[in-house]
């Protein structure tokens, strides 16, 4: 075993460096051209079945969403991606903010299968974001980070450029041109797990497509041990276990009727408690301390689905404080979102995103060893208006 694993890091520092010599000939071939060696080859990667792609615009591949269908590229637009209204994206288009096949589209442009759509998108469009990170480990191979409560960590809906991978990108490269040494890990830099924008704390990416794998597959197989810190609403003395089984509403039958016409917001993107035909869920609560109506957790993970943390908190009674999707009803969530109300959460006030903070992760590192990672939660706490006292009754981050 211990062999097989001295295999592995050779070949991971072998594709590294190989990495890093093709990244050094690119730049040279750059500077002394003009021109990027690799720009034609990534135009014509195209992929199907509507995935994203990376690059500098937004790129999709269109699938029909039925075989009689006959879609134009508003209608398109205005179905996959209500972030924008449908006049709003006829605005766009018109204004030559969108390519079918490398040719700008007009508002009568009808789609055909697996016709390449791209979204010429302006980063002042995007919702703003908060960049701050820390990094807390990096080698070769991996980099983690702590990063803020206000940004997604990869692209989606509304946001492309402010993302923490493009951000962290950013850095790198930029660092890497004050650099006598080349950072070849920029371009290839993903994450290798979910965090939702709204939860801050520890992220962890690999920089090469080897790298990404290895990890993909030990979050994959909940091979990570991951403890988060939450203030959840009400107050408890004892640890609570939680095992509901999870699934997303729109697969599931426990979505009220008519729910899918009157909030199709909510269910794409709710999870539910579903006995029948849920996923395997468990999760920890530990109450750390308790003040004000409120109560500071640790959270363990021994599972990783989608939203478990919020929904299983809302499922004991205790939500977490300031999530807009489970702690609030659907009508307020919708008005929230359309920025029609502030986020208040009575008595504690305005509080701007749920509270709860990736703590500590262990996960393993490709040559076998395990990596251990802290981040305290209690910078991300003082910046709420409200919870002054629960910072300052308990003084310090909890104890490991």
């Amino acid at each position: 075993m211990q062999e097989l694993h001295q295999r592995q890091e050779a070949v991971l520092r072998s594709l590294s460096d190989l990495s890093r010599r093709v990244y050094t000939l690119r730049s040279n071939l750059k500077k002394h051209t003009g021109k990027d060696p690799f720009d034609n080859d990534r135009k014509r990667k195209r992929g199907g079945n509507g995935g994203q792609k990376k690059g500098k615009n937004q790129a999709f591949s269109y699938t029909k969403p039925n075989k009689q269908s006959c879609e134009t590229v508003v209608d398109f637009l205005a179905r996959k991606f209500t972030y924008h209204t449908a006049q709003r994206w006829a605005e766009l288009v018109s204004g030559g903010a969108v390519d079918v096949n490398g040719v700008t589209a007009t508002g009568e442009t009808v789609l055909k299968q697996n016709d390449l759509v791209e979204y010429h998108r302006n980063q002042a469009d995007e919702p703003e974001v908060d960049r701050t990170f820390d990094i807390v480990h990096e080698d070769a191979n991996i980099l983690v980070v702590t990063k803020s409560g206000n940004i997604p960590v990869s692209e989606g809906g509304r946001y492309f450029k402010n993302t923490l991978v493009h951000v962290l990108r950013d850095h790198m490269t930029t660092r890497s041109a004050s650099s006598t040494v080349t950072d070849s890990a920029a371009e290839e830099l993903s994450a290798a797990h979910r965090l939702d924008k709204e939860t801050s704390g520890l992220v962890v990416l690999g920089k090469n497509e080897p790298t990404l794998r290895f990890l993909g597959t030990a979050f994959a197989n909940d091979n990570v041990r991951k403890e988060y810190t939450a203030v959840l609403q009400g107050e408890f003395k004892d640890v609570v276990v939680c095992k509901a089984p999870l699934l997303p509403l729109f697969q599931s039958s426990q979505a009220p009727a008519n729910y899918s016409k009157l909030f199709p917001e909510m269910y794409k993107i709710r999870m539910c408690i579903d006995n029948q035909k849920g996923k395997q869920s468990h999760t920890e609560f530990e109450p750390v301390f308790s003040i004000n109506g409120l109560t500071l957790c640790r959270v363990r993970l021994y599972s990783g689905r989608t939203h478990q943390i919020r929904v299983h908190a809302c499922h004991i009674g205790h939500p977490v404080l300031g999530d807009k999707l489970y702690g609030k009803t659907d009508e307020e969530f919708l008005a929230l979102t359309r920025g029609e109300v502030e986020p208040e959460f009575p008595p504690w006030g305005v509080v701007k995103r749920h509270l709860l903070h990736c703590s500590e992760m262990e996960f393993p590192l490709p040559g076998g060893e395990r990596k251990v990672t802290k981040s305290s939660f209690f910078p991300q706490l003082g910046c709420i208006p409200g919870l002054s006292a629960l910072v300052s009754a308990v003084g310090r981050p909890p104890s490991p």
